[in-house]
């Protein structure tokens, strides 16, 4: 810290010599904001929140930090494709914990509570990464290493806007994909004494369709039936 003295006589009267000014001025530094600031390099460190601030600067935070929570959600809505697969709910909601470094690059996404198929998990959790770098605080003071989001999505139907939805093909595709699974789990289970319900497969072609009825006792008893 440097002090300099100035003889405010000299401002009146241009005869006496100008002092030169140091090259280093005064300035105000706001000791525990700068050490804020500091404490977000160190990982997992919760700092309190607006620091320095008057009751009037809280309320004024607090509305910039909802505001800037709603522009990270508008964010990843944009990018969200949602499955037109069966939510296996209602409708799907999930609340997320998101860390950011300083440049607002996500690091993770943690799932705090959600329900629904798991498809529509994932494609959210894809959505915050496809978001990443997150948009800037309109305050610096109230930028956050960790937001906590909320989102809600609602099952495809022909009312709702496409373009927000995975294609149909890709969903075919999953449809179809989890079809296989399915018979696949069938089929090992063909025979299994265990069982104590006949197991009925069909496979359906453009041309024809093949029923086969197999009894749990064993594959020689089996009724099979072909139609073209």
């Amino acid at each position: 810290m440097q002090w300099v003295a100035l003889d405010p006589q000299a401002l009146s009267d241009r005869s006496r010599p100008k002092p030169e000014l140091p090259t280093n001025h005064l300035k105000k530094v706001g000791a525990r904001k700068a050490l804020a600031q500091a404490a977000l390099l160190i990982p997992d460190v919760d700092l309190p929140p607006t620091p320095d601030a008057t009751v009037a600067d809280a309320g004024r935070l607090s509305k910039m930090y909802g505001r800037y929570v709603e522009q990270i959600s508008a964010r990843v809505d944009r990018v969200w494709l949602r499955p037109r697969t069966p939510i296996g709910s209602d409708s799907f909601s999930c609340r997320v914990r998101v860390t950011q470094d300083l440049k607002g690059n996500v690091v993770e996404v943690m799932l705090e509570q959600c329900n629904g198929d798991s498809r529509w998990q994932i494609s959210l959790v894809q959505a915050i990464q496809s978001a990443s770098p997150l948009p800037a605080p309109p305050d610096p003071d109230v930028f956050s290493r960790t937001v906590r989001l909320a989102f809600v999505g609602e099952a495809y139907t022909p009312q709702q806007r496409a373009d927000d939805y995975e294609t149909e093909a890709d969903a075919r595709k999953v449809i179809e994909a989890q079809e296989t699974h399915a018979a696949n789990i069938a089929l090992s289970h063909i025979g299994d004494p265990r069982f104590s319900q006949n197991i009925t497969i069909s496979i359906t072609g453009d041309h024809s369709s093949v029923n086969i009825d197999l009894p749990h006792t064993s594959v020689d008893e089996s009724n099979k039936t072909a139609r073209e």
